[in-house]
C-alpha cells in the first residue's frame, strides 16, 4: 500500500468494524437501567485511554514494526514486551470459543434450527479448524474476507437491530423490560452498581492498539488519525449502548441469552413484520460478520507473536511458514488449544454459564496486558520518549489519561472476580478463584518461555 493512501472516513470505518460488535450485547443487556451509567464509566476511564494512549504510540513508533512488543518493551525491556505480547494472543485462544459458538448458532439458525451443548461444541471444533484453513491459505484471502464479512455482518445488523426497536412499537407491540426505560436516565449511587459486568464491557471495547499499524499508510496522520479516533471512538461507545438498550426492549430481561437472543430478536422481528422468509438471510450476514472478525484475530495476534520467536522468546519452530508464508505451527496449536477449551460447553450445565467463563478469563488477561501498556506510557512520558502533539493541553490530557487508565485497569482487573449473581448465584469464592487460577495458567508458559530465554542468553 502507497504511504498516505488511507483517508479519513475509510480510516474511521477501519477502526469502527475493528472493534465494534453486538455478540456482547446480550451480556450487558441484564444489567438494566445501570448500562448507560456503566458505559460511561468504562468509556472515559478505559477506552478513551486506550485511544488516546495508543494514538501517541502510533505516532511515535509510526516506522517500526512490533506494535505492543516494541511500545513495552522500548520501557521495561524485551521481557516485558513478550509478556505483553503472549498476554493479547492467549486472551484471543480463550475468547475464540465464545465468538465461534456465535457464528455456529448463526449456522443453524440458516437453517430454522438449534444446537444442544454436543452439536455446539462439534460445530466451533469444525468453524474454527476450517477458519484457520483459511488462514493457511495466506493473508490475501483473509485480508479480503476479513473487510468484507465484517461490514456486511455488523453494519446491516446492527442497523436493522436498531430499526426494529422503532418499528417494534410504531406496529403496536409494547417493550418489555419497560420499568428499564422508565429509570435508564437515573443516576445510581455506586454502592448499588454491579461491577461483575466491567471486565465485559472492558472486553468489548478492547483492541484499539491493533489499528496502529496503520498509521504509516495515512494521509497526514498527526490530524486525521487523531479525528478518526476520538470519532470512532464515539460511534462506538453510542452503538453499544443503543444495541444493548435494543436488547431490553426485545427480548424479557429473565429470558436473554448471551449467544440465542440476538437471533431471537431477528426472528420474532421479521415474523411480526411480516417478513419471516428473511431470517436466514440476517442470519447468514450475522455469520458473515463474526466469521470475518474471527479470521483476522486468529492471525494478528500470532505476527506480533513471532516477532519475539525471533528474538529467542519461542522454539525455532514457532518461525515455521508455509508456501503463503502462514506461520503454520502456531496456527495447528492455536487450533489445538480451542479445540480443547470448546468442551467447556459440554461441561458446564448452562450455556450462559461457559459463554461467559470463556468471555471474562480473556477480559482478565487482557487487561493484564493494558495494565503494562499504560505503565509503559507513564514511564515513555515521564522521560519524554514518547511523541509530543502541538497542543501542550492535549499532551498534559493524554498523560493523565494514561494514569487514569492504569488505576482503571486495576479496578477492572478486581471486578472480573465479581460473578453475576443472574447466572451463578452465591458461587463467589468458588467462582473468584477458578478465575484466578485460570489467569496464572495461561500465564504461565509466558513465564517459562523467558526463564527459558534467559538461560540461553547466560550459556
Amino acid at each position: 500500500m502507497i504511504k498516505g493512501n488511507i483517508k479519513l472516513l475509510p480510516l474511521i470505518a477501519m477502526i469502527i468494524v475493528s472493534i465494534d460488535n453486538i455478540r456482547n450485547l446480550p451480556s450487558v443487556a441484564i444489567y438494566g437501567g445501570q448500562i448507560i451509567q456503566l458505559y460511561t464509566l468504562v468509556g472515559l476511564c478505559f477506552f478513551v485511554p486506550c485511544g488516546l494512549v495508543t494514538m501517541t504510540y502510533a505516532m511515535t513508533y509510526s516506522k517500526q514494526e512490533g506494535g505492543i512488543y516494541l511500545w513495552i518493551s522500548e520501557a521495561f525491556g524485551k521481557k516485558f514486551g513478550f509478556f505483553a505480547i503472549w498476554l493479547q494472543w492467549v486472551e484471543n485462544v480463550v475468547w475464540f470459543p465464545s465468538i465461534v459458538a456465535f457464528i455456529a448458532e448463526a449456522f443453524a439458525h440458516i437453517f430454522y434450527t438449534s444446537l444442544d451443548a454436543y452439536g455446539l461444541t462439534s460445530m466451533v471444533i469444525i468453524i474454527f479448524w476450517a477458519s484457520t484453513w483459511v488462514n493457511l491459505r495466506g493473508i490475501e484471502l483473509t485480508a479480503k474476507l476479513s473487510l468484507y464479512c465484517t461490514v456486511l455482518g455488523l453494519i446491516v445488523p446492527l442497523v436493522c437491530l436498531i430499526m426494529f426497536t422503532y418499528y417494534w412499537e410504531a406496529s403496536g407491540y409494547s417493550y418489555y423490560n419497560k420499568e428499564v426505560f422508565i429509570h435508564m436516565f437515573e443516576w445510581h449511587p455506586i454502592s448499588q452498581l454491579d461491577f461483575s459486568v466491567i471486565g465485559i464491557m472492558c472486553l468489548s471495547l478492547a483492541g484499539l492498539e491493533i489499528t496502529a499499524v496503520h498509521v504509516p499508510n495515512i494521509k497526514n496522520p498527526q490530524r486525521n488519525y487523531t479525528i478518526a479516533m476520538l470519532l470512532a471512538m464515539l460511534v462506538i461507545i453510542i452503538s453499544l449502548i443503543v444495541g444493548s438498550f435494543s436488547i431490553l426492549a426485545l427480548v424479557p430481561i429473565e429470558k436473554i441469552d448471551f449467544i440465542n437472543s440476538i437471533f431471537f430478536i431477528f426472528s420474532e422481528s421479521l415474523t411480526k413484520f411480516g417478513y419471516g422468509k428473511f431470517e436466514p438471510i440476517f442470519a447468514l450476514l450475522i455469520l458473515l460478520g463474526s466469521f470475518g472478525g474471527l479470521i483476522n484475530w486468529i492471525i494478528a495476534p500470532i505476527r506480533g507473536l513471532m516477532v519475539t520467536a525471533k528474538d529467542g522468546f519461542l522454539p525455532k519452530q514457532f518461525l515455521h511458514e508455509n508456501q503463503h508464508e502462514m506461520p503454520t505451527y502456531m496456527l495447528y496449536i492455536q487450533a489445538i488449544i480451542v479445540t480443547i477449551l470448546s468442551f467447556l460447553f459440554i461441561i458446564f450445565d448452562s450455556t450462559n454459564k461457559s459463554y461467559w467463563v470463556l468471555t471474562i478469563i480473556p477480559a482478565g488477561l487482557y487487561l493484564l496486558m493494558y495494565l503494562l501498556l499504560f505503565l509503559a506510557f507513564i514511564k515513555l512520558s515521564i522521560s519524554n520518549q514518547i511523541y509530543q502533539f502541538k497542543s501542550y493541553l492535549l499532551n498534559k490530557l493524554i498523560f493523565l489519561a494514561g494514569i487514569i487508565g492504569f488505576i482503571f485497569s486495576i479496578f477492572a482487573l478486581f471486578a472480573v472476580l465479581m460473578p453475576p449473581a443472574r447466572i451463578f448465584g452465591n458461587e463467589i469464592v468458588i467462582y473468584a478463584l477458578s478465575v484466578i487460577m485460570c489467569i496464572i495458567s495461561f500465564s504461565l508458559p509466558a513465564m517459562y518461555c523467558i526463564y527459558y530465554h534467559e538461560r540461553r542468553s547466560k550459556s
